[in-house]
């Protein structure tokens, strides 16, 4: 899950907040049990459904990562969070990665480390304040 907030405001909206320091990872019941309620079910497709409901039923680990603030335009964020094969072609032109993030359908991307590991992800759900990948 990755979430946005407004320039100057934090990156998690206080009604998903999850007991503890806000700067803090967490891995606790609670903020794992906040990460699912902050997952708009009714607005996602049957097939965009399951495959989180078998993700979160079968997960051995959770972990909330530590949230960040960046102030940024607006328009730019939603391009860049719906595009990320652009920020990987500009790490790879500053020689910064050998990750590789390839385009394959609307919503959809591979994805290679260049040291072994390859992805497949898909955009399952997109709103101004919240965008869904599930990668495989």
């Amino acid at each position: 899950l990755r979430q946005r907030g407004r320039v100057g405001q934090s990156a998690r909206p206080e009604a998903l907040a999850t007991p503890g320091n806000a700067d803090d990872g967490q891995s606790s019941r609670d903020a794992r049990i906040a990460a699912i309620r902050s997952i708009p079910f009714e607005q996602l497709t049957p097939d965009a459904t399951q495959r989180l409901r078998r993700i979160i039923d079968e997960a051995s680990y959770f972990r909330r990562m530590p949230t960040q603030t960046v102030a940024c335009d607006t328009e730019m964020y939603l391009f860049l969070i719906r595009h990320p094969e652009v920020v990987v072609s500009l790490w790879d032109v500053m020689g910064m990665t050998k990750v590789t993030l390839e385009r394959i359908g609307e919503y959809q991307l591979r994805g290679n480390d260049g040291v072994g590991t390859k992805c497949n992800m898909d955009l399952i759900y997109g709103s101004e304040n919240l965008h869904i990948y599930q990668s495989q």
